[in-house]
């Protein structure tokens, strides 16, 4: 038994010298058995091993469906407008409605219609009868005798019987009048003897026409010129104007608009519709040339009636006459001018020759859109994006969230990165993990599910 001791202890040495930690028996059956010793500390961590090769990339999914699109105007939608599933709001009777098949089918109202008038109150019951007014009966003088320096007494007497008194001066006498209108005038004298003769006058100014009256071009003596009778002016509305010398002679037949005024004369320019400036205030058109200097500076201008002698070859009788750049004319519905240029309605054409034409003048200015009674585009400044609605009372102006009571998110854009953590939102990218099942550690089983959005609205 010793030996087998010695010889076991012996064994157990040499596995020590091997690194074997382990306790070492013999059992019953004579044959070694051994136990594990205590874990020994941890030894130091092994090099990072070589990154693996990339694995192939993954073959791209399926393109979504195309999102829903709201759509919205002041009048029923038109079949033409939009795709099936889209929508559409009518902001005037606030129906919504879905295209579906190719039409628009309506789903309802989003505003309710106004609510029928309330019964009327009962009348209220009558008031009390007021106490009875005391009226006047008679004034009457009851001392006195109105003599100048000396006093009266009046009586008043009531409808309730009762009386009171008050007193009246009677002042002194007035001082004289003042004299009295001249008397009528006397009989002529005789006539006297005869003076010397005076010396020539100036006379008329040389030209003019048959029927031409003399017409003062300012206040020095004797400055006139021969004008047309104002008898001729039968069915003509018309007004002296003065160009304004800052573009040289203004022709008849051009278009002028009011630039100021001297202190007696309108001042005119040529009329153009590339400015609400030169366009609102047209007057009409030029019966005459009117130069920059002396008397032929100021002339007619023809607001109202027929103005002939003009150059209407080419146009069509009844056509209508808008105001051009610079002064210039255009004729014809065809060539009506539209925004930016300012509409104005010169006239329309009665008579069609190259010397000899007729223009019927009535000049009506057109209205920028802010100028009318019931549009406010005053009260906020309009900006690019900005749309025209009716607000019940006043047509105005608002974007599209001012309208529609919400700012619309535009399309978003979906990414799935990570497998866990929560859903976020980055300006338009949304990204939704793709969670899986499992069940780990702090790691609730989730089905895995890919994100799907069911609406979008675009703007």
């Amino acid at each position: 038994m010793a030996d087998l001791i010695l010889d076991l202890l012996v064994e157990q040495s040499v596995l020590l010298e091997l690194g074997v930690t382990e306790q070492v028996f013999l059992n019953a059956e004579g044959t070694y058995v051994t136990v594990p010793g205590p874990i020994g500390a941890t030894g130091p961590q092994g090099p990072q091993g070589i990154q693996g090769i990339t694995g192939n990339q993954g073959t791209p999914g399926a393109d979504g469906a195309d999102g829903n699109t709201i759509l919205f105007g002041n009048i029923a939608p038109d079949n033409s407008l939009g795709i099936d599933d889209n929508f559409y709001l009518d902001l005037i009777t606030w129906n919504f409605y879905q295209k579906k098949l190719g039409s628009w089918v309506l789903n309802g109202k989003i505003k309710g219609d106004n609510g029928t008038n309330g019964t009327n109150g009962t009348n209220g019951t009558n008031g009390t009868n007021g106490t009875n007014g005391v009226g006047i009966v008679s004034i009457v003088r009851t001392s006195g005798t109105g003599a100048a320096g000396t006093t009266d007494t009046y009586t008043i007497t009531y409808t309730n019987a009762t009386t009171s008194t008050f007193n009246v001066y009677n002042g002194a006498d007035g001082a004289q009048g003042i004299q009295g209108i001249q008397g009528i005038q006397g009989a002529t004298g005789a006539t006297g003897a005869t003076g010397a003769t005076g010396a020539a006058g100036v006379g008329v100014p040389t030209g003019g026409t048959a029927g031409q009256i003399l017409t003062k071009i300012d206040a020095t003596n004797y400055n006139t010129y021969w004008q047309d009778n104002y008898a001729d002016w039968t069915s003509v509305v018309k007004h002296t104007v003065k160009n304004n010398g800052l573009a040289g002679t203004i022709t008849k037949g051009t278009p002028v608009y009011v630039t100021g005024a001297d202190g007696t004369n309108k001042l005119v320019g040529k009329a153009s519709n590339t400015s609400d400036a030169t366009s609102s205030k047209t007057m009409g058109l030029m019966q005459s040339d009117i130069t920059t200097s002396g008397g032929t500076q100021t002339g007619f201008v023809i607001t109202e009636g027929l103005l002939g002698g003009l150059n209407t070859a080419g146009q069509t009788a009844g056509d209508p006459i808008w105001l051009g750049v610079n002064g210039a004319l255009i004729y014809g519905l065809a060539n009506k001018p539209y925004a930016p240029a300012h509409l104005v309605f010169i006239g329309i054409v009665t008579k069609v020759s190259a010397g000899n034409g007729e223009i019927f003048v009535k000049v009506q200015n057109g209205f920028e859109l802010e100028e009318l009674h019931n549009v406010d585009l005053i009260t906020t400044t309009p900006i690019n994006g900005h749309l025209l609605g009716f607000d019940g009372t006043l047509w105005v102006n608002k974007n599209i969230a001012g309208w529609l009571g919400f700012t619309p998110q535009q399309q978003l854009t979906l990414t799935t990165s990570g497998t866990s953590g929560a859903a976020t939102l980055v300006g338009a990218t949304l990204n939704i993990p793709q969670y899986s099942g499992g069940g780990g550690a702090g790691e609730p089983a989730i089905r895995k599910a890919q994100p799907r959005i069911t609406r979008e609205i675009y703007y």
